[in-house]
This record gives C-alpha cells, structure tokens and sequence, in this order.
C-alpha cells in the first residue's frame, strides 16, 4: 500500500518515479488491546498519514484565522497577498512554508497600479472632505448660500 502525490514544482525526484511526485508510505503501529479479566491481544495496523485539509486562494481566506496553516509564498504576486498569506495563522509556530521563495516576493515596492489607486483614493477622500465642510456650512449658515459657488 502507497500513494502517489504530484506536487507541480516541487522539485522532488525519489528514485523511480517521476519528477514532483512523491511517494507516501503507510506507517505501521504496534499496541496491546487488552480488556479487565480476559486476555489480552497485540494489535498491528497500517495506515497512510493523510489528513483532511483545505485549500484557499488568498482572497477567500482573507479576514479568517487558523490554528494551522502550510503556505506557499512562491505563488505570491504582490505584497498584499504575502501578507494576507502569513497572517492567517494565529501563531508562527503554526505557520509552515512549503518551499524556498525568492526575497523579492517580500522586499518589493508596490506596482504602479497600487501606488495610483492609493493616489485616487486620497484624492476622493480629499475631496469628500471639501465637499462635506461645504454642505456642514450651507446646513450652519443657509444666509450664505447665496455666496457660495458650486
């Protein structure tokens, strides 16, 4: 009994099997069942150490905790996602990365689509709150609205 898992980039190559697979070998446990008064049994399994785990993109896990988590900051593109991607985990303890990414996945400066949205976004938060004085004075003093300009 075994399973075959291909993990694409893993960089993996076992003997005798194909690059980025690997193999899963079954673990064999050796335990005494006994019952209080009667004989007891020696008891031998095998079994595959798999778990059921769960797979998220990074704009679904955003917002959530877990106790656990194996990430892959390889795949990342863009600081935000880096981020989101570490910080699910409650603890570093329970943070595992799965393989080496390059520094430039972490030391990198924001893409010019970031850094104009961020832009535009000032802008309208300015002007909100130059728009937002003037109605706050038209509603204070509504003798001066003849003397404002729109």
């Amino acid at each position: 009994m075994c399973a075959y898992v291909h993990v694409p980039g893993s960089k993996v190559h076992a003997p005798g099997l194909p690059a980025n697979v690997i193999p899963i070998l079954p673990e064999k446990t050796n335990f005494k069942y006994s019952v209080p008064d009667q004989k007891g049994y020696n008891v031998s399994r095998s079994q595959l150490p798999l778990l059921t785990a769960y797979a998220y993109m990074v704009n679904k896990i955003q917002g959530q905790s877990l106790q656990h988590a194996i990430i892959d900051l390889k795949s990342t593109h863009g600081t935000q996602a880096l981020y989101v991607m570490i910080s699910r985990a409650v603890s570093l303890q329970n943070l595992a990365v799965t393989c080496w990414f390059p520094s430039t996945n972490v030391n990198r400066c924001l893409s010019q689509a970031y850094r104009n949205e961020f832009d535009r976004l000032q802008n309208l938060d300015e002007d909100t709150r130059v728009d937002s004085c003037m109605i706050l004075a038209c509603i204070l003093c509504p003798k001066g609205l003849k003397n404002l300009r729109w």
